[in-house]
């Protein structure tokens, strides 16, 4: 009896703690996880009076949730959502996603999974880049990519201002591993988002397609309406070219014949209906040959006008790209090199 008493006194207090302590331990388990999520998601408000500035303090809030193990990361940068039709319009969340990849590149010296690489590769699997809010699809694209790291975010108008939030998502897990929120004013994020998207072009080569078939230079150009403008222009002008000259070969073979039939007469009085014929259808004969001519006229302007609308829009875009200090650049993919737009700064 003396023993069940003493058991009871060390076992009962043995118990209690244990129980508390198991209770304890279980609490801290399901809170930790949402601790460390919360810390790993940090969201780091930044603004800047310019677009290199913004990219730069993005780059370097983002950066520090990217953990190096032994080879280079690879990261993958998605186009933003535009959460307003104007930016969908100027497509300024593609333009901004581009020129974050290309300062990524160069502040971290990560492997940047370049836009035109995620293009062809999803359009062969039938996805696309715009619009991709899902964070399945997202990490479905990472893997597609062999990225171990996606960059996502939206453009919010707000004013005179664009809220952008970027995200650094880890493709392994799905978590959120760094966020930042950027401030930028609208009127000078808007034309070097669209700067970014542009690609160099040579004038001599826009002018030379344009010579050969107007519109082509423009198609070129990435100018698609006024390329199929001087090109329906172009092919009618020919379609009256060629009319013309058949028409005015048969007016002028008719009046030959009825010509010939009055010579050869021997009454003339008779056949002077011949002779009405065929001043008739020489004049016909003129008539085309004039319509011809003034086809030929036209066709020639309108390829020369063609061949200086492509060097002018050509010199434009690279006013353009100049203006923003955009310049030619490669960035590294996992399987290849390909030739990308770099944003200079």
């Amino acid at each position: 009896m003396y023993r069940k008493n003493i058991l009871s006194v060390f076992l009962i207090p043995f118990l209690t703690v244990c129980f508390v302590y198991s209770r304890t331990n279980a609490e801290k388990k399901q809170k930790t996880p949402r601790r460390q999520s919360v810390s790993k998601a940090k969201t780091i408000a930044l603004s800047g009076a310019g677009v290199d500035e913004v990219l730069v303090k993005a780059v370097e809030a983002l950066k520090q949730g990217v953990r190096i193990r032994g080879k280079i990361p690879a990261v993958a940068v998605l186009p933003f959502k535009d959460n307003s039709q104007k930016l969908k319009k100027n497509n300024t969340g593609a333009g901004f996603a581009q020129m974050l990849g290309v300062v990524w590149k160069k502040q971290t010296k990560h492997i940047v999974v370049s836009r035109a690489d995620m293009k062809s590769l999803l359009s062969e699997m039938e996805m696309g880049l715009s619009g991709m809010a899902d964070t399945r699809e997202m990490l479905k694209v990472g893997h597609l990519v062999s990225a171990q790291y996606l960059i996502s975010g939206e453009l919010t108008e707000m004013g005179t201002e664009i809220i952008i939030t970027c995200r650094l998502v880890s493709v392994n897990t799905g978590r959120i591993r760094r966020s930042a929120r950027i401030t930028i004013n609208s009127s000078v994020m808007l034309p070097a988002a669209a700067a970014a998207l542009l690609s160099p072009i040579k004038p001599i080569t826009s002018a030379f397609r344009s010579l050969l078939v107007p519109g082509w230079g423009q198609f070129y150009n990435d100018h698609n309406i006024r390329g199929a403008v001087y090109t329906g222009l172009w092919a009618a002008s020919i379609l009256s070219v060629l009319y013309c000259e058949l028409s005015r070969q048969q007016s002028y073979d008719s009046y030959l014949q009825s010509y010939n039939e009055y010579k050869t007469a021997d009454n003339k009085s008779d056949t002077l209906d011949k002779w009405n014929n065929a001043e008739k259808e020489y004049d016909r004969a003129l008539m085309f040959e004039d319509v011809r001519n003034y086809s030929i006229y036209a066709m020639a302007a309108i390829t020369g006008s063609a061949v200086m609308d492509a060097v002018i829009s050509a010199a434009v875009n690279n006013k353009k790209m100049k203006k923003h200090k955009i310049q030619s650049a490669f960035l590294l993919s996992p399987q290849k090199v390909s030739a990308q737009i770099a944003w200079s700064f």
